[in-house]
């Protein structure tokens, strides 16, 4: 499956805020290729997630994610990534939590691999 979204988000935190997620039971790995902008800079980062589990990860420990070809407009990064399940929703939620505070705009393309 492919998937491509877009939203903005203001952030006040920081606190980590759900990007992108996709569901456990019917998808174990994700790729993501992300690009983030605070208005002035962007970030761009291709991201890969996995769990280990019969049918779902038993907690985000259990959540393997590599974050790799970064790229970053500004002298730092905006700010982190993190995956993380959410057991409400039976997902696994791509976070990002920004370095500061202030009003983000994000682009995720997603790829899905069924298990």
């Amino acid at each position: 499956e492919f998937d491509v979204s877009e939203a903005s988000f203001v952030d006040n935190g920081p606190t980590a805020n759900t990007i992108a997620n996709y569901a456990h039971g019917t998808y174990r790995t994700a790729k993501f290729v992300v690009q983030i902008s605070d208005g002035t800079d962007f970030d761009a980062t291709e991201i890969l997630v996995t769990y280990k589990g019969a049918s779902e990860p038993s907690e985000s420990s259990d959540i393997f994610m590599t974050t790799y070809a970064y790229v970053a407009t500004g002298s730092s990064d905006l700010g982190s990534f993190d995956a993380v399940k959410n057991d409400s929703n039976n997902t696994v939620d791509l976070q990002f939590t920004p370095a500061s505070t202030g009003t983000y705009h994000y682009r995720v393309v997603k790829s899905l691999l069924i298990k």
